[in-house]
């Protein structure tokens, strides 16, 4: 109990949020340590330090997640400013931030520019051991250089940092999300549907067989709205139509004549015209929705094809060469993985402990090429969270 001016009160404590920590001293020491020498390490590759603000603009973080990150997302009410700024958002990553600054800020510095980071971010994940809503991250930005030699000082530049810290139980995941985007874009697939693709892969376990990896993409792709049960031959002939007046490019007489259908269906004068046209337009996107499940099938008998080809770099180049070419697509990704490993043999890369795995997949839309991971295999952290 508590005494304030003459009257005795309650002294109700507030707790600590659920996902957030208080870092006593001595672990704040250790922390201190571990950002100082990662810093210092990223400072010996040409990396210069940045802060970017913890609050955004909600549609920079927007513009490019998937909508697994858009959903773990903290946003905010932005009141009486006029910037012409609705929504604001704590930033769940650091990277969008980054890319603004560069462009704001840096664009006329000369090329490549090499940035380092630390701050808090925040996302709304279910709480755990080793997995906190309120957490602070590391990063380095690596812009205007492209090739394999840029992808590999990246990931030296990690691996190095992770074998400073004395961590010595993990293993780091390479992968080339261009070997999933070519059979993506060689498909007419709308861009949220290829989205929830990708998002599928964060989360897809390495299964046994091709046929169980598919399976499994499939349920979680369901569980995200996209059907993409087989179509019929009836709706393959609908779609044949469809794809027939549209390729000689007579979209126009395409509506007109599923109007004049729908209206001839409901009887005349029963269907005014523009509820005959909004009828029609329902119609030809449900043809369209239906030819694109045959493709969505395709794609997802190639991602589990490339879900069981991981390895040592001398071990899977020719069996992902020979999927990509089954499925009639470039092999160019491979061949990118390829020398990004022969830069990564240079700086001496531990492949007792690193592999590549061609079933790799990320849900951000900014993802294009190169991506990895490195995971602990201690199990300190528990027995739902390895990504350091």
């Amino acid at each position: 109990m508590m005494e304030v001016a003459g009257r005795r009160t309650i002294d109700r404590r507030v707790g600590r949020l659920s996902g957030t920590e208080d870092v006593l001293p001595e672990e704040n020491a250790r922390r201190s340590a571990v950002i100082s020498r990662l810093v210092g390490l990223a400072r010996t590759y040409g990396y210069e330090e940045v802060e970017v603000p913890i609050l955004e603009n909600a549609e920079l973080q927007l513009r490019k997640s998937g909508e697994q990150l858009r959903r773990s997302m903290y946003f905010l009410r932005h009141v009486g400013e006029s910037e012409g700024v609705s929504e604001i958002a704590l930033r769940p990553e650091v990277t969008a931030s980054v890319a603004r600054l560069f462009t704001s800020e840096l664009q006329s510095r000369p090329l490549p520019v090499r940035l380092a980071y630390v701050g808090k971010t925040f996302r709304h994940d279910s709480p755990q051991r080793g997995r906190l809503r309120e957490f602070t991250q590391f990063g380095v930005e690596l812009i205007g250089l492209d090739g394999p030699e840029a992808d590999a000082e990246v990931i030296a530049l990690a691996h190095q940092m992770v074998e400073d810290l004395g961590i010595r139980s993990y293993a780091l995941t390479i992968g080339n999300i261009g070997t999933i985007m070519e059979c993506l874009n060689s498909r007419p697939l709308q861009e949220i549907t290829k989205i929830q693709i990708l998002e599928g892969l964060e989360n897809l376990g390495r299964d046994e067989t091709p046929q169980v990896a598919s399976t499994n993409l499939k349920i979680k792709l369901g569980q995200a709205g996209v059907d993409f049960s087989p179509i019929t031959d009836e709706e393959k002939s609908q779609i044949n139509s469809v794809a027939a007046i549209e390729a000689s490019g007579r979209s126009k007489e395409l509506q007109t004549v599923v109007s004049s259908v729908v209206r001839a269906v409901y009887g005349d004068g029963r269907v005014s015209m523009p509820d005959a046209d909004f009828q029609a337009t329902k119609w030809i996107e449900k043809i369209k929705t239906k030819e694109e499940k045959e493709h969505i099938n395709t794609v997802i008998d190639f991602i589990g094809g490339l879900a069981q080809i991981r390895g040592k770099p001398a071990e899977v180049f020719s069996e992902g060469e020979s999927l990509m070419k089954s499925f009639g697509l470039s092999i160019a990704p491979i061949e990118r993985l390829r020398q990004l490993s022969q830069y990564l043999e240079m700086y001496g890369i531990d492949w007792s402990k690193a592999r590549i795995d061609f079933g790799f997949g990320r849900g951000l839309a900014y993802y294009s090429g190169m991506i990895f991971e490195i995971h602990d295999e201690s199990g300190s952290l528990g027995p739902t969270q390895r990504q350091l």
